[in-house]
C-alpha cells in the first residue's frame, strides 16, 4: 500500500511536473550533488530531470545540469543556451556534432527526450534562472591526463562534477545507470569505478529511475558486432500505480532490490517507459 503522503505532490511538483515525494527528495539531499541513473533511451528519466532542475529553480538554488556527452561539445552546447531556440539553434548543436550527427552509435542519449530536456533548462536560463548545461564525459585533449586511468570516462565525469559542486548550489547528473552507482560496478570478474565510487562518498546522492514494461530506444547486443540500436521492449518492474519517490519502506526485499544492493541511495518509479527516438536518425531508423 502507498504511503498516503505520496498520493498527492505539493504544489511546486504540479507546477514543475514533478513526481510525488520529489520536493521531499530535495530536502534528502541537502545540497549534495544528485547522481542521476537512467536507461536510456525513454522520455521519462529526462523529463524528471527537468522536473528537477524546475524544482531547484523554484527554490532560488544556482543549478548545473550535467550530461552524458563528451566535453568537446561544451562550446556547441554554450551556444545553444545563448540562443533563442528554434530550427537554426538545432541545426548549430547538431550538425556535424560527433555526437549527434557523426557517431554511428544511437544509444538514447541523443534523443530527442534528452534534445527537449536540454531545450527547457534553456528555456529557464532565458528566463533569468541561474542554471547551466555542463558536458561532463571524456575530451581526449582536456583530459589527457586521464586517459591511462581505469575508468577514464568515470574519472573524468566525477572530477568535472566536483568542480561545478564549487560554484553551484546544485549538480544534477543525468548518466546511465551504471554511472550513478553510489558503489562500482562488479559483474563476475568485470569490474569498473562509477562516478559516485569517485566521488567522496558525503558529496553525494545516488538515485536510480525505474520505470514498468514499456519501451525505450537503445542499443542491444552480445557484442559490438550484434549491436542493434532500435526500439526495443522494456521489461516489468517490481513497482506500480503513479510516479513517485519511492519510500524505503517500498523497496522490499525484492530480487530486483538485491541485484542493486547498496548501489543506491534512493528510488523514483516513473511508470511505463516510452521510447524517444534519437534526435538525429540514423538511415532506416524505425519506431517498430
Amino acid at each position: 500500500m502507498l504511503v498516503a503522503a505520496l498520493l498527492t505532490g505539493t504544489p511546486s511538483e504540479e507546477g514543475c511536473g514533478a513526481p510525488a515525494g520529489t520536493d521531499a527528495l530535495l530536502d534528502t539531499a541537502g545540497q549534495r550533488i544528485l547522481l542521476i541513473g537512467e536507461s536510456h533511451g525513454a522520455e521519462q528519466a529526462p523529463a524528471f530531470v527537468t522536473a528537477l532542475a524546475c524544482l531547484t529553480v523554484e527554490r532560488g538554488e544556482t543549478t548545473v545540469v550535467g550530461l552524458e556527452q563528451s566535453h568537446i561539445e561544451q562550446d556547441r552546447i554554450d551556444a545553444f543556451m545563448e540562443s533563442g531556440g528554434g530550427p537554426a539553434a538545432r541545426s548549430a548543436l547538431m550538425e556535424g556534432s560527433s555526437f549527434w550527427d557523426l557517431s554511428p552509435m544511437r544509444d538514447g542519449r541523443s534523443s530527442e527526450a534528452m534534445f527537449a530536456m536540454m531545450d527547457a533548462i534553456r528555456r529557464m536560463q532565458a528566463d533569468g534562472a541561474e542554471i547551466e548545461l555542463l558536458a561532463l564525459d571524456f575530451d581526449p585533449i582536456a583530459d589527457a591526463d586521464l586517459a591511462e586511468a581505469d575508468s577514464t570516462r568515470d574519472a573524468a565525469m566525477a572530477r568535472r562534477t566536483l568542480a561545478a559542486a564549487e560554484r553551484a548550489d546544485r549538480v544534477i547528473v543525468l548518466a546511465g545507470g551504471v554511472h550513478a552507482r553510489a558503489t562500482a560496478f562488479r559483474h563476475g570478474e568485470y569490474y569498473a569505478e562509477t562516478i559516485g565510487s569517485l566521488l567522496p562518498r558525503e558529496t553525494f546522492l545516488s538515485v536510480n529511475t525505474l520505470t514498468d514494461g514499456g519501451t525505450s530506444w537503445n542499443c542491444r547486443g552480445a557484442s559490438i558486432e550484434a549491436v542493434e540500436c532500435r526500439v526495443h521492449e522494456s521489461h516489468g518492474g517490481t513497482f506500480d500505480g503513479p510516479p513517485r519517490v519511492l519510500e524505503e519502506g517500498e523497496y522490499g526485499d525484492t530480487p530486483q532490490m538485491q541485484f542493486y544492493g547498496d548501489a543506491y541511495d534512493r528510488f523514483v518509479f516513473l511508470g511505463p517507459a516510452t521510447a524517444s527516438l534519437p534526435a538525429i536518425p540514423l538511415d532506416g531508423d524505425a519506431a517498430d
